[in-house]
């Protein structure tokens, strides 16, 4: 099963026609606690485009979400342009207050964020090239793996993907893995759990809410 795009192919289901909601969820076996949250669209942040240098340093970045902290591990030194052009992302506030629009519970298993209009159409207003891409890796996209979403080759904006369940040989190797959750796999796990709205086969908003209040870098 070839996925050229995250953002076409399985498209999103369109969930900027959301009404307000409140939801809010505990599991005890994983000890995750949701805070409840009021679901809308939120506006584009213009983000000026930087010039990467060549060479870079693995960050890590942490995710403060409704949920709990979500931390991962930035390969700078393997996809230095493409940590680059995120950390300059996440540094403009561009991801403050959104939430992650998409997951997937068929065929591949996925939470995407970076869109904060919902839509799944939106970017920080330029792309950036693919970097580095695991054609020769066995299972590039396994479990805790964040990668760039994309529209086709070298369209990388703001949206990323989370794999939360292996689905080996589903994904072809056309998305730019830039990281790895270090913590948080509880969380993420437990937002896939609850599953999405509607039973559309290509993905849905999640049903239990996940929203990026903040990010921090060091």
């Amino acid at each position: 099963m070839k996925v050229r795009s995250l953002v076409t192919k399985l498209a999103l289901v369109g969930v900027s026609s959301l009404a307000v909601i409140s939801l809010s969820g505990t599991s005890a076996h994983a000890a995750v606690s949701c805070q409840p949250v009021k679901v809308a669209p939120q506006k584009l942040i213009a983000v000026k485009k930087i010039t990467p240098a060549k060479k870079y340093h693995d960050v890590n970045i942490t995710l403060t979400t409704n949920c709990g902290p979500i931390t991962i591990k930035a390969l700078g030194s393997q996809v230095p342009q493409t940590v680059q052009y995120l950390q300059s992302i996440f540094k403009s506030g561009f991801y403050n207050n959104s939430f992650c629009h998409r997951i997937t519970t068929t065929g591949i298993y996925v939470i995407q964020c970076g869109d904060p209009t919902l839509r799944g159409t939106g970017g920080p207003g330029f792309a950036y090239d693919d970097e580095n891409l695991p054609i020769k890796a066995k299972n590039p996209y396994a479990t805790g793996v964040v990668a760039m979403a994309n529209a086709g080759p070298n369209t990388n904006g703001s949206q990323f993907f989370i794999i939360y369940k292996d689905a080996p040989g589903v994904l072809t190797a056309d998305y730019t893995v830039w990281g790895k959750v270090l913590s948080g796999m509880d969380v993420i796990q437990y937002v896939a759990s609850k599953g999405q709205m509607g039973n559309d086969p290509r993905g849905g908003f999640p049903a239990q809410p996940l929203e990026i209040l903040k990010v921090s870098i060091r």
